[in-house]
């Protein structure tokens, strides 16, 4: 068995430690229990409200709410699920269980890493690409309004690129 050379593995070590300590320091009052009051978020709760009150007296989620839009489906502002594992846990892995917004800061700058890594460059420039992509101001915009779906959105879009370029090249 050949020995592993750890020095190809280190700059990418070292990048991902990059981004967890940006994310927790750019994101520090979250560490320090405060919480941004984000209006969307506020929202939500409001409008999931009468979903709620129906899961709590029948045991199942309603497919239809009229607490938003004069009427919509429920599954788009609220999901039951029915097992532990899944989507979310996924999620959680990937952002190392931090929380959020650091989570979504440091998961789109994992992304793009991916992304540069497997467009095949130096991952200096990609840690600088993938910082430039997580804190660019729009990012900031829509955690404080509280657009975290939207953020999260754009944190997976550069690993699914990746995906798709592998896909392409043949490279399973």
């Amino acid at each position: 068995m050949k020995n592993f050379n750890f020095k190809s593995i280190l700059p990418h070590g070292i990048a991902v430690v990059i981004f967890l300590v940006i994310a927790v320091v750019y994101c520090l009052p979250v560490f320090q229990g405060m919480v941004v009051s984000q209006h969307d978020m506020l929202g939500t709760r409001g409008m999931t409200q009468q979903s709620i009150e129906y899961f709590e007296k029948y045991g199942t989620y309603p497919l239809w709410t009229n607490s938003m839009f004069s009427g919509m489906p429920t599954f788009q502002i609220l999901f039951g699920a029915k097992y532990n594992i899944g989507i979310g846990w996924m999620h959680s892995l990937f952002t190392l269980w931090l929380p959020s917004p650091a989570s979504l800061f440091f998961l789109s700058c994992i992304s793009f890493y991916i992304l540069s890594q497997v467009l095949k460059l130096n991952p200096w420039i990609g840690v600088l690409g993938a910082l430039s992509y997580s804190f660019a101001s729009y990012n900031a915009i829509i955690t404080v309004v509280g657009h975290v779906t939207k953020f999260a959105t754009m944190g997976y879009a550069p690993m699914v690129l990746a995906g798709i370029i592998l896909l392409m090249q043949r490279k399973y």
